[in-house]
């Protein structure tokens, strides 16, 4: 178990999506701690979520997800930080 609850404050998520319904569609950045690759898209894919924009110069993607898996997907260690768009 990590620590954290799918509800719960996770380092890696910015605070302003603290009030977000965890089952609504929201638009976040998601920064890599390098260059986002196919098999990076892929795991936010694989959880429901759609991929928008490749944001190399900062090492992000745009993505539409659920709020609800936002915990699992920082849980990665590649994710360096999740903010909302």
């Amino acid at each position: 178990m990590n620590g954290f609850s799918a509800f719960g404050a996770h380092p890696k998520i910015s605070r302003d999506l603290d009030s977000v319904d965890p089952t609504s569609k929201i638009d976040v950045i998601i920064q890599y701690k390098q260059t986002p690759t196919a098999a990076h898209h892929q795991k936010v894919i694989d959880r429901g979520g759609q991929f928008k924009h490749d944001f190399a110069f900062i090492n992000g993607s745009h993505y539409s997800v659920t709020k609800n898996v936002l915990a699992e997907l920082a849980n990665d260690p590649d994710i360096q930080f999740v903010h909302p768009d």
